[in-house]
């Protein structure tokens, strides 16, 4: 039983051509390079809407992006990388990354 659904689209002559030379040259079907094309397209929709909300989030706030990337920057530094193993009987490891700041509040 097929997974896939059959679909029927018009195409300009010589953007078919076009797509057909890609797919060749990448030795893909014609298939194959559609479902990659719209895979593409919707993931690219899905970050313009990220960055959308993001812009919108920023100006409300109103933040630059100067200042977005120094917070990026700031968060990133008070990480730390941590790994840890548990014994006894057990060898389970976590690698992972914990917020340094967190852990100095709770220390002290």
């Amino acid at each position: 039983m097929r997974t896939s659904k059959l679909i029927t689209i018009s195409l300009l002559p010589e953007l078919l051509e076009e797509a057909e030379r890609l797919a060749k040259e990448e030795k893909r079907t014609r298939s194959e390079f559609f479902r990659e094309a719209i895979r593409k397209y919707i993931e690219d929709k899905k970050w313009e809407r990220l960055y959308r909300y993001g812009r919108m989030k920023a100006q409300e706030q109103g933040l630059t992006e100067a200042d977005v990337e120094r917070l990026v920057d700031e968060y990133r530094s008070e990480r730390i990388n941590v790994t840890v193993c548990i014994k006894d009987g057990l060898a389970l490891c976590v690698h992972g990354f914990i917020n340094q700041k967190n852990t100095e509040d709770s220390a002290g």
